[in-house]
Formats: structure tokens, C-alpha cells, sequence
């Protein structure tokens, strides 16, 4: 081999060269992840993030081979030895393979602790191109430590729970790959026959735990409790319950049926609820990666709706993020981890340390700097985590917190330990004690509160006994069912929720986190109650004994039931609906597809193919445009067959009251299939019987209170609108053209007075003209008025509508304020080509020349006038604000643009509204507060404990706590929870009956819904109000729905409905 001599001065120049050949010479191969090319990543790539571009297995033979050096470039690489002479550097040239011979010699397998060198110099000599290898004389000695290591690691197993088979399958798997002389080396062989034995134990007891739950499941599916005669069904039910195991508990997926009625119960005995919020879930937000987030990235505004939005699910949890700031990249050395910045300038070879560098490439990715400023301000806590192959974890650490040390929303390190010593999927070594005390003591040298996250979808990878106050976070992931019904892609037997349940007994004390949300996971947790991430998390919280956290994985936070706001297109939306559509295909992982293709389909996956139709079903016709035909064929095949399902579950001898609803569901999705596909439905006769049945329950049932009794808290009575009695004004005079004045006489005549000048209306209610007085004659006068003195920009939102300048006299008395009275008023006024009745506005023209809206304003189609009221006189314009929202398309659409204005409610940027989130209370007590008078003044301090000045709900919550609009529980309002549904029929009737002015009359028949009995009886009034005022609707199917939480879309439908009756 030849030596190369170079100047002194230059040899770390040169030497840098060299190493820099080396990199380039064993690249590995770096999968590009699908997220990265703007594309969803694959359903099928289980545990992985990269699987979608992950090398075969004979890939992964010769991965390197697209960049292999030649025989000759192999012969003269990397400088190993130095020697000095005579004032110069001698390089000596040491080969890749010596190399790799010189760290297979150094090996000594004593203990587990040995496992990084091993697996590392094994890694070194896959870089090798075949010659290369062929000269490696001491192979033998690597496969033999590589034996050792496997045989220490059988030893050290133990088996917990049947989530451990997956720890038993690598053994295995890795013991068959084996070649026969390392096999000699397994003196344990015999304990991987012993798991087996343990496994099938363990999976015996988990099947007698499942057949007893399912008993107790099925207990709680028949309970009815419409009344308060019914408490003995709840009672009995929970004795049921209450003498399962834990284990057995995880099971039962109804236990929200209980909890229900055990509230109920409580509500008509007039007692504190049993069941409140979950007080053990301590942290609440998403995972962030550069590939988990499809098509365009997250701005700033996008991270604040999550946070808002998990806040309302959780509202005792810290927002807490999973951040990926350094990503696995098999390009950095033998392979190693990117972090997400700038290189230091250190002078540090990085690249022999297995580390790389580069900002986030994504689309709209802003840096990390500007987001962790931006968490900072807000209040917001992220741990960094890293994805780290054979990168030395302590200089990861040592290098992200010297770079964002700083910011005090971080507040931990985390190591996804699939990716620790290893590049490819299930390549992770486990974590021993002394390597996580190691860490743990090295990051609180950094920061003494920084703590420790370790995430493995097995708690068999994590340190056995280490705990001092690190985050175990299990990521388990393309599950089958949430109970075990069925296996997933993985054959799991335990099911999502005993799964979990197992990961954190093991585990506790220490909090746990749960990062779920997967995709393919959608296949069982679609048909969930909604919203599905707040189910998950409460089921999860029941079955998890120490604090917790939620963790949504950002692969699916753009999806049309998790965050809809965040899709930036339509394009990115049909992706979302095209994966769920994929997985109705009878191939690959597609297990519900499969699964009808085998006849093995559950009630689970006929409810996932009646979830994937109501997703498409609410897609816009642009977004339908982009589905192909294909796309659509396996759901259409299906729907016959899940109907057929969703049938045959219901048990006509058993059937109850309480069971219409499902009835009902049923029939509408029969009813919604095509002729051809209904002509497929078999059991059509039977689902008739079963409504036939239900006819006779209804009707041999007695017509008393089926809604309980006892005490529900507060009741409503809308008020009954006075008659009109308008004068017949004989004795008006007319001055002009733009006055008449009203003899004092004639102003008291009635309960109100109309007026009519110009082709313009005025009507006067009874207060109104209490506050003008009757001492004097009254003139009324409109004159056109003027822009004068308006920006541009207000200029151009009147442009050349009517203005009009109304004035009211009482002899030489200007009337300016109506003492609380109103004046509505009526112009004549016909739209111009293309503009929507629901934008146009009327404005007070002030004399600082500012416009404000006039909020109480409608345009009538029919009548051709716009009519807004008012407490005051003045110069009005009508004016044009059409808002554009690029996700608002539906049947909420004009009542969208109708509130939004008019300034009722806002975007949640501003191109999007995001109709499908759901609203906290904050939000629609805000909205509540913008139509009795956009900033309410403050009268005393807050009665709410979380409720605080610098809120930006203050000055409204605690306007409608002050007016007896909104009570609260134990001294708390809960901001940031979801409203129900029947909360806000009963806080805008509240609004209505103490605050307001307007009263409301039935314009529709009362009408009993399907799901009544569920409507808690203090909200029983209200919602009969709404209903019949035509203010609030059910959800199909006759179905009130008061306990789901309603989205934006209703509650602006609401509002708008009750602003435009009040206005007419």
C-alpha cells in the first residue's frame, strides 16, 4: 500500500479529504420517505417511517453497491497511522477491511452491554463492497460474538403478557438466521420453547378475560335506563362490571353506556355527577416530524388550532409535543441521525460521529427556532426527540440543547429506541439499565428538570428496572381491534386497550405516553364514538393507573375526523379520503377489505364502511370531482354486505326502546344505497321485523316522563311577543320629501309606531318611544348621506349602495339614543349580479368616519329591503363583506358567511374556517357576547377560578356568568372543553330569557326525538325551544345527539338562524 506524503500544515486539510472519501465511498442507502415528496406515507409501513422506499432484503445484501469504490480506490483508503519525520506527516493507508478486521478482533462478549460494539462492526462491514469482504479473514469471529449476544439476550427475556410475542417472534427469527456453527453457540435454544409454552398460557388466560368481559359487555349493550325506574338495570350492571379484573375491564368497550346512565341517575336525584373528566391525563398534543405531515407543513397558526383543540378534549392536560429535531439518516457515516439545523462551526468531524445536518426541506416548514419561540410565548411544552442509528446519544444531546437549550418550552430528550443502533425497521437494540442511567445522568447534567423520554411499541426494548422519572411511551401501531376481537397486520391477540394497559403496569409508577393515531388504526377506531381522539384518550386514561399523556402521530392530523383544518387543499383532503377508501381493498394489509373478502367482516367494519360513506358523502363537488370511479368501487361493493352486518347484530327477542336509533341508522343506510346495491341486501325482512317490533315497544309503552325526575338544574320559558298595535298616524304631516312629523297624540297610540319616508321603514317599538317622550310633536326625517371623510377601503365596502342619514326630533329635542329601545328599519335595495344576500351589511357611519357594523341586519330575498335594527339614530350604509373560505362548501355555508360578516366569528385563519372542529365554550359564549354587543364592559372580577384577566374570553365569560347566562361547576367554567350540544341550546335560551331583548315564537310542531331520554333534564325546556323556534335541528334520523359536542358549522348555523328570526 502506498504512503502519502503531504506538507505539515495541510495534513488536517488533507486528512479531512480523505475521510470525506470514505463517506462517500460506503453511503448507504437513504430511503426517502413519501411524506418528504409531498405524498402520504404507506399504510403498510407498520413501525417504520421509511418503509415505503426500504431496501429489499437482497437490497439490503449490496445496499451500498450504487456508490462502491473500485478494487483499486479499496486498496488505498483511509489513513490510520501517523509518522512524524523531519518536520513532515506520513499518512500510512490503511485498508477498509483492516479496518473491520482490527474491530472484529477487538470483541469481547461478556454481557449485553457488549451488543453496540457488535452490532456497530457489523454495520462497518456491511459498508464493505464483496472483494472487500472476501479479504475480512476473521468473519468468523464477528458471527460468533453476534451468537453470544443473541444467546445472552434469550437468557435475559422474560415473558409478562401476550403483547411479548413480538419480543419471542425477533428471537426466533434471529436464532433461524442463523448459520449452523453460530446455532452450536446457543446454549439457550431451550428457553425459546419455554416463552412459547409461557405465550400460550398467557394467551389462554387472555381468552377466558375476553369471554368474560364480552358477558358483562353484552349486559351493559341491553341496559336501558330512560327513567328513573330503571336505576336497577344501571345498579346491576355495575356490580357486573365492578367484579371484573382490570385486565378484563380494558376489554369491555361500551363502558361509556354506564357512565351515561350513572349520570343521568345522578342528575335526577339531584347529585354531584359520578363521572367527570379524567383526571389523570397530564399531557395532551401531537408528534411533529418533517415526513409525518402530509403536503404542505404547519405554520404556527396550525400548531395553536391542535393545541386549542386538544385543549378542549383535555382541559387539564399541559400541551405537550413530541418534536422530532433529529431524524434517522443512513447517509451519515456508517449511518446516523440529520439534526435539523446548521452545522456547528466546531472544526468536529461530525460525519465520523454519524452525524449530518440540514434544515427541514418540507414545504412551508419553518425553522425549529421559530416555532419553539413561538411555543414559548404560548405556553407550550415540546420534547425533543431523535431518531438516532449509531450516533452517540450524549453528543446529540450535548448538540440540541447548546442549540435550544434556551427556550423554556423545552422540557425533555427522546430517543425512539427502534431507530438506537439501527437503520432499518425492527433494527433497534434494547435499552439496558446501565445505558438509560447513562443518558438520564448526562441530560440532567444539562438541565437538572430535563427528563428522559424512551419510546418503543414494546416495553421489552426499554430498561428493565431503570426508572428514575423518565416517560415510557409506547407506539404500537396497525393494531386489529381496540379489544382483541381481531389481529391486525401483525397478528397482535391483545387488542389496542389491553395492549396499552399491559405497557403502562409495566412501567408504573412512571407517566407513560401514548402516541396513537395511526392510519391503518383507522380501520377500528372510525366507527368510535366522535370525537374520536378524546374517546381514545378517556378509554385509555381508564385503563392506565399513573399519569399520562396523548400523543396524536402526524401522520393522520390531516384527516376529516381529526383536525380538517389543517388540510391546505383539496388535493390533500382526497389523499386522506383516497387511503381510507384503500383500505375496503381485498389485498395486502388492507385488513377490512380482507376480512368481507373471507366473510369474516365484524359489526366494527360495517360501521367503518358506513363512516368511510358519510366521509365522502360531506366532500364538496369540487373534491368529488377528484375521486375516480375506482376509488369509490369497493366501498359500493361493500355498503350491501355492511348492511347486512349492522342487521343481523340485533336481537329481536332482546330489542329495547333504546334501540331505535340504531334502527334507525340502519334503515337510512338502506335507504341511501342505490336500487342495485339494496337489491343485494338479504336481510331486508328482517330488519322490517325488527321495526315492526319496535312499533309495538312504542306503542305498549306508557306516554309518561320518560326523561327521569328529580333535579336537572335550570328551566326555560321563552318569552310571548307583544301584539302590535301600530296607530294609523291620521294626523301625520308631511314637511318634504324627507320629513313627517307625527303629532304627539298619535305617537302613544300603540305599542309601536311605523314610519314610513322615502321608501323607507321605520318602526319604533314600545321603548323606543317611551325614551322620545309624548310632550311633543315627533319629525322624522331621512336624507341621503354621504362617504365623506371614509378610507378607501370602507369606501369600496359601501361603493354605491344606499346611505341613508335618519333623524328623529322631539320638538326641539334631537333624539340621538332610543333609552333601550329599538328602531328597525327597512330599505328598498335589489343585489347586484353575483352578490350573496347573506354578505350584505349595514353600517353606522360615525363622525370620526370609522364604519361599525350593524350586527341585527338581513337582507330579504322576497321583500327585496335590507332591515337591521337599532338603538340609535344616524347615518347607516348598506354595504358588501363577502368572506371566502376554501373549506366552507356545505349546507353551513350562508349561515358561515352571514356571522362571519357581520364580525360574529372568525376564521381560523384567513383562508379557512374549519366547519367539522369542534367549539369550546369559550368560543360560543364569545359568540354569544358579539350579538348581545361586541365588547361587553366588565362590571366585577370573574366568579370562575379559570377564568382570569388576560384571557381572551374574560370580559365575556364573565359578562355571562354576571347576567346569568352561564353557571359553571365547582366554581369552574371549563374554557376550553367541547360544548355539548344541549349546552348551547341551553346557554343561547338563557341569553335569550335574562339578557336578551328578543323573544321567540314555534313556527314548527314539537317533536320527540329518537335518542330523548338522553337530553338531561335541565336542558330538556331549551332544546324543545329551539327546536320549535326552528333555531336548532337534530342530526338525522330524528337524533338530538345533546351529549356530542357540536363543531363549528352548527353552532354557526345556530346563531345565525336565531339572529335572522329575531331580525325579520
Amino acid at each position: 500500500m502506498r504512503g502519502v506524503r503531504i506538507e505539515k500544515p495541510h495534513w488536517k486539510r488533507n486528512l479531512t479529504f480523505i475521510l470525506a472519501l470514505f463517506v462517500l465511498f460506503s453511503t448507504v442507502y437513504v430511503p426517502t420517505s413519501l411524506a418528504e415528496s409531498g405524498n402520504e406515507p404507506s399504510d403498510q409501513e407498520g413501525h417504520a417511517a421509511y418503509a415505503a422506499n426500504e431496501p429489499s432484503e437482497q437490497q439490503a445484501d449490496e445496499v451500498y453497491a450504487a456508490n462502491e469504490p473500485s478494487e483499486q480506490q479499496a486498496d488505498e483508503v483511509y489513513a490510520a497511522t501517523q509518522e512524524q519525520e523531519d518536520g513532515r506527516v506520513e499518512l500510512q493507508a490503511v485498508s477498509a477491511e483492516q479496518l473491520v478486521i482490527d474491530k472484529i478482533a477487538a470483541l469481547q462478549v461478556t454481557t449485553l452491554a457488549d451488543r453496540e460494539a457488535v452490532v456497530l462492526t457489523r454495520q462497518n462491514y456491511n459498508k464493505l463492497n464483496a472483494n472487500q469482504k472476501k479479504l475480512v479473514t476473521n468473519l468468523n469471529l464477528l458471527e460468533e460474538a453476534e451468537a453470544r449476544i443473541l444467546n445472552l439476550w434469550i437468557d435475559s427475556a422474560k415473558i409478562a403478557s401476550p403483547v411479548d410475542e413480538g419480543l419471542v417472534g425477533v428471537l426466533i427469527d434471529q436464532y433461524e438466521h442463523l448459520k449452523e456453527n453460530q446455532k452450536s453457540l446457543i446454549t439457550h435454544f431451550g428457553k425459546l420453547a419455554e416463552m412459547e409454552e409461557k405465550l400460550a398460557e398467557l394467551r389462554v388466560v387472555h381468552e377466558q378475560d375476553y369471554s368474560k368481559a364480552k358477558v358483562v359487555q353484552k349486559l351493559l349493550d341491553h341496559m336501558q335506563v330512560l327513567k328513573h325506574a330503571d336505576k336497577s338495570a344501571a345498579v346491576k350492571a355495575r356490580a357486573s362490571y365492578d367484579g371484573l379484573t382490570s385486565d378484563q375491564k380494558a376489554i369491555v368497550t361500551n363502558y361509556h353506556l354506564l357512565k351515561e346512565a350513572e349520570n343521568k341517575i345522578a342528575v335526577w336525584e339531584g347529585k354531584p355527577l359520578p363521572h367527570q373528566a379524567p383526571g389523570n391525563i397530564a399531557y395532551a398534543g401531537t408528534r411533529s416530524s418533517d415526513y409525518g405531515v402530509s403536503g404542505e407543513w404547519l405554520g404556527t397558526a396550525d400548531w395553536q388550532h391542535i393545541t386549542d383543540q386538544m385543549k378542549g378534549y383535555f382541559p387539564d392536560a399541559q400541551p405537550t409535543y413530541v418534536w422530532i429535531i433529529g431524524r434517522l439518516d443512513g447517509g451519515a457515516g456508517v449511518g446516523g441521525a440529520r439534526m435539523e439545523f446548521e452545522r456547528p462551526e466546531d472544526g468536529i468531524d461530525y460525519a465520523a460521529k454519524n452525524i449530518s445536518f440540514g434544515p427541514p426541506t418540507k414545504t412551508g416548514h419553518l425553522s425549529h427556532e421559530d416555532y419553539l419561540n413561538y411555543f414559548d410565548q404560548q405556553g407550550i411544552k415540546v420534547i425533543l426527540q431523535v431518531e438516532s442509528g449509531f450516533a452517540d446519544m450524549k453528543d446529540l444531546m450535548d448538540l440540541i440543547f447548546k442549540k435550544y437549550g434556551h427556550h423554556k418550552s423545552v422540557i425533555g430528550f427522546g430517543v425512539d429506541v427502534e431507530w438506537y443502533y439501527g437503520v432499518s425497521e425492527d433494527a433497534g437494540l434494547p435499552v439496558t439499565d446501565a445505558t438509560a442511567r447513562d443518558w438520564d445522568q448526562h441530560l440532567k447534567t444539562i438541565n437538572p428538570a430535563y427528563r428522559l423520554m424512551l419510546k418503543h411499541y414494546s416495553a421489552q426494548w426499554l430498561p428493565p428496572t431503570y426508572r428514575s422519572d423518565i416517560w415510557f411511551c409506547n407506539d404500537s401501531q396497525s393494531l386489529g381491534s381496540i379489544d382483541g376481537e381481531v389481529t391486525g397486520m401483525y397478528d397482535d391477540t391483545m387488542g389496542f386497550i389491553p395492549e396499552f394497559k399491559a405497557f403502562a403496569d409495566y412501567f408504573y409508577p412512571n407517566d407513560v405516553l401514548y402516541q396513537i393515531g395511526y392510519a391503518p388504526d383507522a380501520m377500528w377506531y372510525y366507527p368510535l364514538q366522535k370525537p374520536v381522539i378524546k374517546n381514545l384518550g378517556e378509554r385509555l386514561s381508564e385503563a392506565t393507573r399513573q399519569k399520562l399523556g396523548i400523543t396524536w402521530v402526524d401522520f393522520t392530523i390531516k384527516d376529516p375526523l381529526t383536525f380538517p383544518a389543517l388540510f391546505k387543499t383539496d388535493r390533500e383532503h382526497i389523499t386522506a379520503v383516497k387511503r381510507l377508501l384503500g383500505y375496503l381493498r381485498n389485498s395486502g394489509n388492507n385488513m377490512v377489505g380482507k376480512r368481507f373478502g373471507a366473510q369474516q367482516a365484524t359489526l366494527t367494519d360495517a360501521l367503518f364502511v358506513a363512516q368511510v360513506r358519510d366521509v365522502v358523502n360531506a366532500l364538496s363537488e369540487s373534491q368529488k370531482a377528484l375521486l375516480e370511479e375506482n376509488d369509490t368501487a369497493n366501498l359500493i361493493l361493500l355498503e350491501p354486505l355492511a348492511v347486512d352486518i349492522r342487521i343481523a347484530e340485533q336481537d329481536i327477542s332482546a330489542l329495547k326502546l333504546k334501540d331505535e336509533a340504531k334502527l334507525t341508522a340502519i334503515r337510512a343506510a338502506y335507504d341511501a344505497l342505490t336500487e342495485e346495491q339494496q337489491a343485494k341486501v338479504a336481510s331486508l325482512a328482517q330488519l322490517e321485523a325488527l321495526e315492526k317490533q319496535m312499533k309495538v315497544l312504542k306503542t305498549s309503552t306508557s306516554g309518561g316522563n320518560q326523561g327521569g325526575g328529580g333535579n336537572g338544574g335550570g328551566s326555560y320559558q321563552p318569552g310571548v311577543k307583544e301584539p302590535e298595535k301600530k296607530p294609523e298616524n291620521d294626523g301625520e304631516k308631511q314637511e318634504d320629501d324627507t320629513t313627517i312629523i307625527i303629532p304627539a297624540a298619535d305617537i302613544h297610540k300603540g305599542d309601536s309606531l311605523k314610519v314610513t319616508v322615502q321608501q323607507v321603514e321605520l318602526r319604533l317599538d314600545k321603548a323606543a318611544l317611551k325614551a322620545i317622550g309624548a310632550n311633543a310633536d315627533l319629525k322624522a326625517s331621512v336624507v341621503q348621506g354621504k362617504l365623506d371623510g371614509l378610507s378607501a377601503s370602507d369606501q369600496a365596502t359601501i361603493g354605491t349602495r344606499p346611505i341613508y342619514h335618519i333623524k328623529l326630533q322631539s320638538g326641539e329635542r334631537t333624539v340621538s339614543s332610543l333609552g333601550g329601545g329599538t328602531m328597525s328599519v327597512s330599505i328598498p335595495y335589489k343585489l347586484k349580479a353575483g352578490e350573496d344576500p347573506n354578505a350584505i351589511v349595514v353600517y353606522q357611519l360615525h363622525a370620526d368616519h370609522k364604519l361599525e357594523v350593524i350586527q341585527d341586519s338581513i337582507y330579504d330575498e322576497a321583500a327585496g329591503k335590507v332591515i337591521f335594527n337599532s338603538g340609535q339614530t344616524g347615518q347607516f350604509a348598506v354595504g358588501y363583506s363577502k368572506p371566502v373560505y376554501a373549506d366552507v362548501t356545505g349546507w353551513y355555508g350562508d349561515a358561515v358567511t352571514y356571522l362571519a360578516a357581520r364580525g360574529i366569528v372568525q376564521g381560523v385563519d384567513g383562508q379557512h374556517f374549519a366547519p367539522q372542529a369542534n367549539i369550546k365554550r369559550a368560543e360560543f359564549v364569545q359568540m354569544i357576547a358579539n350579538i348581545a354587543g361586541a365588547e361587553q364592559p366588565v362590571q366585577e372580577k370573574s366568579a370562575f377560578s379559570d377564568v382570569n384577566e388576560g384571557d381572551w374570553y374574560y370580559a365575556a365569560v364573565t359578562w355571562a356568568s354576571s347576567n346569568g347566562i352561564v353557571l359553571g361547576a365547582d366554581g369552574k367554567f371549563n374554557p376550553h372543553a367541547l360544548i355539548t350540544r344541549q349546552d348551547m341550546a341551553v346557554i343561547l335560551a338563557r341569553y335569550i330569557d335574562k339578557a336578551g331583548k328578543s323573544t321567540l315564537t314555534a313556527i314548527h310542531e314539537p317533536i320527540v326525538f329518537n335518542d330523548q331520554e338522553r337530553i338531561a333534564e335541565y336542558a330538556q325546556s331549551a332544546v324543545a325551544a329551539m327546536q320549535t323556534a326552528g333555531i336548532l335541528t337534530g342530526r338525522g334520523n330524528q337524533q338530538f345527539a345533546p351529549q356530542a359536542t357540536a363543531t363549528r358549522a352548527e353552532a354557526a348555523q345556530m346563531i345565525s338562524k336565531f339572529l335572522q328570526r329575531t331580525i325579520k
